[in-house]
């Protein structure tokens, strides 16, 4: 794997940590790990911060043919399609995808009232177009009126319904911040409509099952970070669910998935990712994680997690680290070594008698870590440790076969061509539409309770109602104005009326 220098199978599973300041040698650690897993025919799934691993991750070899890896990333026109319907198995799937999509802003109440409507809708689709059901469904599904999400609830999502049949504002709210985050759906949608003359990823499968579809890169994206964040950390949460369960992946001496997570602390908390890495081990699971600070992780997880994941890493590779908490922590951690210094004594007789001094010290100084580790000419110098008792300073050459295999990334057609996403594109219909929902004998707007006044005519459904409005409209505008109405303003009307 080092030029030379080899993993055992025990220590493989024992997991790894690989420490690094920018520039300071951490991707080239990374670049030769992942060429050693991907020569042998491992499977591996690559987390790409910023394109470089989908660059210069090579081909695997199957059956003598060249496999390229899989690439995930809804901005790349190569991507193959996360079949998320396929991945959801149980309600409780939806409720964490939902999550996922939904982050917390502030607002407890409205935010678990968003997602438990969204999970609403997945359950639904779930129960009713099993494994077929696309991102584009799910953002439609969200999208029903209020009347129709309601009785989605009831059907398929229990204790949901009471979100739907608040005060006014109370579901506005929770109809409102769940509008908001469509935007994860919308792009998952756009880049993913559906699966027809595209390639499905689906990631139980590929863990569980055997494939010749070995590698497997996640593309982050910078234009689209925080977007890019909840679908990521929503394909991890269904990566731990999975490992985790017993009953989907057994214990295996032989099995090995890789974890490439270089800059993962950059992702939002994966939850039990502690029990992932822990559990894991005897599944063969080898996570290798790339950090340039350990407060990163600190920050998301807590100081009790990381201070779990660092007593569960079994390997540690410490490049070039900048001073400061995170080469304090190292150096702690790598505990005191012992030394023993002699020195001869003038006695009072004239004679002299040799001294035995006992001195304690830290084997490696803070300050080393950024002046004796880093990027030379002939590779990367770094510390290793867990391998024994002592601390290795080790040189890792440059990757003999350094070439790239493919660009960055090639841009899909939606990220560079402009299409606007309105319901409707004429201006005459979005006229008849307006009237047609803000009339006073036509349903309330989604989000509306029911008027409790009695009415001489029974409401028509939102659809008929717009297009018994549409032909109104085109009749009116085809008729000449009335000499004594055209000059007239437009009745002011109270949209609030019946909730005051």
């Amino acid at each position: 794997m080092f030029n030379g220098w080899h993993y055992t199978l025990p220590r493989e599973t024992n997991h790894t940590f690989i420490l690094g300041a920018p520039g300071g040698g951490k991707t080239v650690t990374f670049r030769r790990m992942i060429g050693s897993v991907v020569e042998r025919g491992d499977k591996a799934i690559i987390f790409d911060e910023k394109g470089d691993y989908t660059r210069i991750t090579p081909p695997s070899v199957r059956d003598g043919k060249e496999v390229p890896p899989l690439l995930l990333a809804p901005q790349d026109d190569r991507s193959a399609v996360w079949d998320i319907a396929a991945d959801l198995i149980v309600s409780q799937d939806a409720v964490e995808l939902a999550q996922r999509i939904i982050p917390d802003d502030g607002h407890p109440f409205f935010t678990q009232s968003a997602r438990a409507v969204l999970a609403g809708c997945a359950i639904k689709l779930m129960a009713e177009k099993p494994k077929e059901w696309t991102w584009l469904d799910l953002l439609n599904e969200t999208r029903q009126d209020q009347e129709k999400l309601l009785r989605i609830m009831l059907k398929y999502q229990r204790g949901a319904d009471i979100f739907l049949t608040a005060d006014y504002k109370q579901v506005m709210s929770t109809l409102g911040q769940l509008e908001t985050n469509m935007r994860l759906l919308e792009m998952l949608a756009t880049a993913w409509p559906t699966y027809e003359g595209r390639q499905r990823f689906r990631l139980r499968e590929w863990l569980v099952n055997k494939t010749d579809q070995r590698t497997v890169i996640v593309q982050h994206s910078g234009r689209y970070a925080e977007l890019s964040d909840g679908w990521i950390s929503a394909l991890y949460a269904v990566a731990v669910s999975t490992v985790t369960d017993s009953n989907l992946l057994s214990d295996h001496d032989l099995r090995r998935i890789w974890f490439f997570l270089d800059e993962w602390g950059q992702l939002p908390e994966i939850q039990d990712f502690e029990r992932f890495v822990t559990l894991g081990r005897s599944k063969g699971v080898c996570a290798v994680l790339g950090l340039q600070d350990l407060s990163q992780i600190a920050k998301n997880y807590g100081q009790e997690v990381l201070d779990v994941l660092i007593a569960s890493v079994g390997t540690k590779v410490i490049t070039r680290i900048n001073f400061g908490p995170t080469a304090e922590r190292m150096e702690r951690d790598l505990g005191e070594t012992t030394f023993y210094e002699y020195r001869r004594d003038m006695m009072t007789d004239g004679t002299t008698k040799w001294l035995k001094e006992t001195h304690r010290a830290s084997p490696i100084e803070r300050s080393e870590f950024s002046t004796e580790l880093g990027v030379d000419d002939k590779g990367v110098t770094a510390f290793v440790t867990g391998i024994g008792k002592n601390v290795y300073q080790v040189k890792f050459p440059f990757p003999e076969d350094a070439k790239d295999h493919r660009p960055s990334n090639v841009p899909a057609e939606w990220t560079y061509t402009f299409k606007p996403t309105g319901t409707f594109t004429s201006d005459a219909d979005i006229d008849v539409y307006v009237k047609a929902v803000l009339g006073k004998n036509s349903p309330p707007p989604r989000g509306a309770l029911p008027s409790t006044e009695d009415t001489e005519q029974e409401d028509l459904p939102l659809e008929e109602a717009f297009k018994a409005a549409a032909a109104a409209a085109r009749e009116n505008a085809s008729a000449p104005a009335h000499p004594e109405t055209a000059g007239d303003k437009p009745e002011q009307v109270d949209l609030f009326e019946k909730y005051r």
